[in-house]
Order: structure tokens, then sequence, then C-alpha cells
């Protein structure tokens, strides 16, 4: 079973409320890993996102530290639902 189904699918312990559209963190494999299940994520709910609200990016090592800071804050806004780290 493929993360994004979980996560499409899950409901909250003991209650009918479903987990789309809350916040959550994916730790990934590595690199790849983050940036293939951020674009999995994108391609699955880019028509289910409220204007100005982007599915999962990916935040890794290789992205500079005013892009890391930019994505922890858009993420903060609730601008990411999903934010898909490396190890």
């Amino acid at each position: 079973v493929a993360v994004t189904e979980i996560y499409q699918n899950a409901i909250y312990p003991n209650s009918n409320q479903r987990l789309f559209g809350k916040q959550a963190v994916a730790f990934c494999a590595g690199l790849e890993h983050a940036y293939a299940l951020a674009n999995t994520f994108n391609r699955m709910f880019e028509k289910k996102m409220p204007e100005g609200v982007k599915a999962a990016a990916y935040m890794a090592g290789d992205l500079d530290a005013s892009e890391q800071k930019r994505l922890l804050e858009e993420f903060n806004q609730g601008k990411i639902l999903v934010l898909c780290g490396d190890k």
C-alpha cells in the first residue's frame, strides 16, 4: 500500500475524522525518496488543494538555508500539507 493511499484514506483513531487535509511530516529514506514522494503527493492531490496550498514539498540537505527556511515558514503557515524530508 502506498503512503499516499494511507494518507488519503486514514482515519484518526476512535473517530470518523479523515486525516486528509491535515499536516504531516514524512521521514524518507533519502533525497530521491523525499523528492519522489513529494511529487507523488502533488500529482495525486493537486486538484483537491485550495488555492495557495501545495500538497507536498521536499526538504533536504541539497537546498540552501534560505530555501529551507522558506519551506518551513510555508509549512508553519499551512501552505504545505506534507513536508517530505530526507534522513
